[in-house]
């Protein structure tokens, strides 16, 4: 089987965004705010979680941290279905309160703390929230500038080492980075983003790219498949075709419906070339979406429950990964 993606080590840093469903509030007072932060810290310290910004703000949030181990998807996860579940008891209300997925953005961790941290600080500035800066307490920003605001569960010292001088010093230095520079702090570093959701060097690219070979797309990141190399409808045919020394015909056939070679193909193309269920629906004669679906669901269900079957499906898109 294809391998699941998991870009989740310590040379990779993380922006990650999620908003409130169909753009509405996800906190709506002090009480909600505070509540969140404590899942946030539960978070970090349970998931093994480096945080190194973040703010809070009506209607989403942005967070900037690295990870010590395994665990991208279920963190997020576990901070907004612990964070939903309190929202939707408090309000009496029921159904999604996050948007989808969340986004997150892979970032190369040499040259990128101050300006990504600096972009997500500014969020309250540029929404017009505060006149001040420091003014806005539902961020990192505030253990920045000032150290009894700091809390334990948040590394500062990565950012703040980048400055030279004190204590008192560097946290000047700092506040000075963020408010002091007019319009350039407005400005977003994820404008240099490669295939959205790639942040630095061209080494860092092409090392990320190199990575991403041979494993499956990894919901967490949507973006993936943009440079996810992917197997195409005709290829999955051709492969599909030898492997079960059958015609090309028997596959792409519509009166043909009932041989595994034609599902099989199905499912191949539905799981990993990327088209849309009426694509792939024509491709294969012309059937319904609901079809596909089905083929697809049958071949799954046969996979769990036949190991042999499951190991020749493996053989088969370890072929077309290396095509």
């Amino acid at each position: 089987m294809g391998r699941p993606l998991r870009i989740e080590s310590s040379d990779v840093l993380y922006h990650v965004t999620s908003r409130g469903n169909e753009g509405q509030a996800i906190v709506r007072d002090k009480r909600d705010r505070e509540r969140w932060t404590s899942y946030l810290e539960r978070v970090v310290l349970r998931h093994r979680v480096v945080l190194y910004a973040y703010v809070l703000m009506d209607n989403h949030y942005h967070l900037f941290f690295r990870l010590q181990g395994p665990g991208l998807s279920r963190a997020i996860q576990t901070l907004n279905g612990a964070y939903t579940n309190y929202f939707n008891i408090r309000y009496k209300r029921m159904g999604h309160l996050f948007q989808g997925r969340f986004k997150s953005i892979l970032i190369e961790t040499e040259g990128h703390y101050l300006e990504v941290s600096r972009y997500i600080h500014m969020n309250p500035f540029r929404a017009g929230m505060v006149d001040r800066l420091s003014d806005y307490p539902w961020s990192s920003y505030p253990g920045y500038i000032r150290k009894p605001k700091a809390v334990h569960w948040l590394d500062y010292e990565t950012i703040l080492s980048e400055f030279r001088g004190s204590r008192g010093g560097v946290r000047k230095a700092y506040r000075e980075f963020v408010e002091g520079r007019g319009v350039i702090a407005t400005i977003s570093p994820f404008d240099a983003l490669i295939h959205g959701f790639l942040l630095g060097g061209g080494e860092f690219i092409s090392t990320m790219k190199e990575r991403f070979k041979g494993y499956d797309p990894d919901p967490a990141i949507p973006d993936l498949g943009k440079v996810i190399p992917r197997p195409s409808v005709a290829l999955i045919t051709e492969v599909v075709s030898s492997t079960f020394q059958c015609e090309k015909e028997d596959l792409v056939c519509r009166s043909r419906h009932n041989n595994d070679a034609r599902k099989v193909g199905i499912y191949l193309a539905r799981e990993l070339s990327g088209k849309s269920l009426r694509e792939i629906g024509t491709a294969f004669g012309g059937i319904k979406e609901a079809m596909v679906c089905h083929t697809a669901a049958e071949i799954r269900k046969r996979m769990a429950e036949d190991k042999r079957f499951c190991k020749r499906m493996g053989e088969i898109i370890e072929t077309l990964h290396e095509n």
